[in-house]
């Protein structure tokens, strides 16, 4: 007489264990994500952290899985969960090299990927020369105990200018390094190239039309 445990072992039992170490994911995901609203304003901020390290927290639902299964004499699905958990690690490790692809060839090879652009913060103009700006994070003041340290950009041919704020389409004057006085308001979109901040989009802000 033939075990009727022993389909298992077979393809469709392996199939079921995946299909299971899956729903698994989605049910743990689901929890995080409203365990997370519980304790922040969205969720989903917590379930991203989450996501970046399940290669390792996977383990804390799929081995007590693997335990049942084995105890109800299931080796197929004991096995799919198993290979669902090795493939979650393999894409966990290729997620992790994605995103830490572009900052290790940036302190190996002191530029920034191609493609890749830095969005700026709001600042305000410390000093300018003909090939840098010079200013201060945040929208304080750009002297004094409580400035923020000065940061530097290149300016190359192949930065850019260009308005925001509310008079943005009124200005006649030509968006440039000639707007950039001490105090007036940017942000500073850039890239990395020879380890220095190399601005490739300089906004602007204007309040006002001005002469």
């Amino acid at each position: 007489m033939s075990d009727p445990r022993a389909g298992n072992t077979t393809g469709l039992g392996v199939l079921a264990g995946m299909v299971l170490a899956g729903f698994l994911h989605l049910a743990a995901s689901l929890v995080v994500i409203v365990i997370g609203g519980a304790v922040t304003s969205d969720g989903w901020y917590v379930v991203f952290p989450f996501w970046l390290a399940l290669g390792l927290l996977q383990w804390i639902y799929l081995y007590p899985a693997t335990l049942l299964a084995r105890w109800r004499g299931w080796p197929g699905v004991t096995r799919g969960i198993w290979i669902a958990g090795g493939v979650t690690i393999a894409l966990n490790v290729m997620q992790w090299a994605l995103v830490l692809m572009g900052p290790l060839q940036e302190l190996f090879t002191g530029d920034s990927p191609a493609r890749v652009e830095y969005s700026g913060n709001p600042s305000r103009v410390v000093s300018t020369d003909a090939g840098h700006i010079v200013v201060r994070e945040g929208l304080g003041p750009t002297t004094g105990s409580r400035a923020s340290d000065p940061e530097t950009f290149v300016v190359t041919a192949e930065t850019k200018f260009d308005f925001r704020g509310p008079a943005w389409r009124e200005q006649t004057r030509p968006a440039g390094m000639d707007w950039l006085t001490a105090g007036r308001r940017l942000s500073i979109d850039y890239v990395v190239r020879r380890r220095q901040k190399q601005a490739s989009l300089v906004l602007i802000w204007v309040e006002k039309k001005e002469p």
